[in-house]
């Protein structure tokens, strides 16, 4: 290697340092200006491509073309703002009109937002409407301030608080509270504040659903399982352990134990992302479930419709335990 680059230095000395230092090529100075200026913008045009595109995916192809495009099979990326909310203007799930009583209440971070694809999926096929109070980084706890990432800031107790209004105002049936729960649970004051949220949502006559995390992923999932297809590697091999889902959601455990005391159902989305390894994986009947380590993909959202089918109708309360 050191050969090579010494052969390289002496080539681009002699045939382009060179002849630009002599004045051989270019030799007026505009011509340097002009010569400058097209490098610049076609590099700055280069570069800008590329971070638009996320990459080269044409680099890809077949099976490992779909895994790297997967980062981009998301929906429902809906951050609501606080005038949107007191406004009671939230985004639509389900097909059905705004004039119709709302069923459900999908209230959360991007993590909420990640999910959704899979009540909107239910809510079209029982015919009943449902409406999304999201916002990114903004936990869906009553007097909790978020200042992470995308967060309301001082504007998250506001947001929250005009929620649980529309909650009641609305008669809303069914409201599920889900959220990246081990990024905020750091304090006994969120645990507080999330007890009264849930208390309040059940004195408002909801049926209240709380959603656990989903097992974390390293990032750049779909590049991983890309390069996976091309090394002929076994994409089964790729995800979290058991132990380590459990021990980064541990904290959590005493949590949904009072919140299940309550009265509220508690769902854990966990095993419908077991392989037969015995992992919690990121590839699922040839789909990528995520979109990066910890949000889902469309197709990621859609393996948990028997988790929700619960919230749906009485009949289908046998599948709540159930993965398929």
């Amino acid at each position: 290697m050191l050969l090579v680059s010494a052969v390289l230095a002496t080539l681009t000395w002699k045939f382009i340092e060179t002849p630009f230092r002599k004045r051989v090529l270019l030799p007026k100075r505009s011509q340097i200006f002009w010569f400058s200026g097209i490098s610049a913008t076609t590099l700055i045009a280069s570069g800008a491509f590329v971070i638009y595109n996320q990459g080269i995916p044409t680099r890809y192809s077949g099976t490992a073309l779909s895994y790297v495009l997967s980062r981009n099979h998301y929906a429902f990326r809906n951050s609501v703002t606080l005038q949107q909310a007191l406004s009671g203007q939230f985004p639509e799930v389900g097909t059905q009109g705004t004039n119709q009583p709302v069923d459900i209440l999908i209230w959360g971070d991007s993590h909420a937002m990640s999910i959704t694809p899979a009540l909107d999926e239910l809510c079209r096929q029982f015919s009943l409407r449902g409406v999304q109070a999201t916002h990114s980084s903004t936990a869906p706890v009553l007097r909790f301030i978020s200042t992470e990432g995308e967060a309301l800031q001082e504007e998250s107790p506001a947001f929250n608080e005009a929620v649980l209004d529309y909650i009641g105002r609305k008669h809303v049936k069914n409201v599920l509270i889900t959220a990246y729960w081990s990024e905020y649970s750091s304090s006994d004051e969120f645990e507080n504040d999330l007890y009264l949220t849930i208390a309040e949502v059940i004195k408002r006559g909801a049926s209240v659903y709380v959603m656990r995390d989903i097992p974390k992923q390293q990032n750049n999932v779909a590049m991983k399982t890309a390069l996976a297809v091309l090394n002929h590697g076994d994409l089964e091999q790729i995800g979290v352990t058991p132990e380590d889902y459990q021990k980064a959601n541990r904290s959590m455990d005493d949590v949904f134990i009072r919140i299940s005391q309550m009265g509220a159902t508690v769902l854990d989305p966990a095993n419908y992302f077991l392989d037969r390894k015995g992992l919690y994986g990121i590839v699922k009947n040839d789909e990528v479930l995520y979109v990066d380590g910890q949000h889902l993909s469309v197709e990621g959202a859609k393996i948990l419709v028997p988790l929700f089918l619960p919230i749906f109708g009485s009949d289908h309360e046998s599948n709540k335990s159930k993965a398929p």
